[in-house]
């Protein structure tokens, strides 16, 4: 977690606790760290048979849209993806009524589990939205100046994997080497921030951005309920 610490023996513990020092104990850290590798790599834990635990730990309550979904809109290894896309950008799929419902309403539309994905996480709007927001219900947003996003529309390029952006060299360095700059301005400025791009780029985008910035949260317009306040701290630009 980026954080400075020291190794005392147990005989200085008091001392340490009465110079203001947080004290943890070594189990603790562990514990903390195995925890974080296992959030960060949650979809790769995720098979079909958690995904089949998972609905039938729900299904007494919800076996109308389950057995709605399943296999007859959808097969289990098609949720379990869309279950897998949320989870690798940490968002949360607690809340596996909603998700279902939404795969159930689009499911009939399309197949393609990136679609779905955006789908099911506009109707997490609300879950989205509160992992960034501030106590005063604001969530600072670096957006995308709309001629990096025009050219980012035209170079998506869908496979059979997925739709990856598809750019000049330079211009990805462009892209990332401003978005760095900005990200690290807010960062040393404790602003917490993500980037707020339009609905038919964000996942592109995402992918763009990924390995150089791993962390950085890239959220649609779709995804942000009205009633939260946005305030732009930032414009990526080339």
């Amino acid at each position: 977690f980026q954080l400075d610490a020291l190794w005392i023996d147990q005989k200085d513990k008091e001392e340490a606790d009465l110079d203001g020092y947080t004290i943890i104990e070594p189990l603790t850290v562990i514990a903390t760290h195995l925890k974080q590798i296992i959030y960060d790599h949650a979809s790769e834990l995720l098979g079909r048979q958690e995904v089949k635990k998972l609905l039938e730990g729900i299904k007494e309550q919800y076996n109308v849209v389950i057995d709605e979904l399943i296999p007859e809109i959808m097969r289990l290894g098609e949720v379990q993806k869309v279950l897998q896309n949320l989870l690798d950008e940490q968002i949360p799929i607690n809340d596996l009524a909603t998700i279902l419902e939404t795969l159930a309403d689009y499911g009939m539309i399309t197949k393609d589990t990136e679609t779905l994905t955006e789908y099911v996480r506009q109707s997490l709007r609300r879950t989205i939205a509160a992992k960034y927001e501030d106590e005063k219900q604001t969530i600072h947003v670096i957006v995308i100046h709309p001629k990096v996003e025009d050219m980012i529309m035209q170079g998506i390029q869908k496979t059979a994997t997925g739709s990856f952006p598809v750019l000049k060299p330079d211009t990805v360095q462009q892209i990332l080497e401003n978005l760095g700059k900005i990200h690290q301005e807010l960062t040393l400025k404790n602003v917490p921030h993500v980037i707020l791009a339009s609905p038919k780029i964000r996942l592109v985008f995402k992918k763009l951005i990924t390995f150089n910035f791993p962390d950085l949260a890239v959220l649609s317009l779709n995804e942000i309920p009205n009633e939260v306040i946005i305030e732009t701290v930032g414009n990526v630009e080339v």
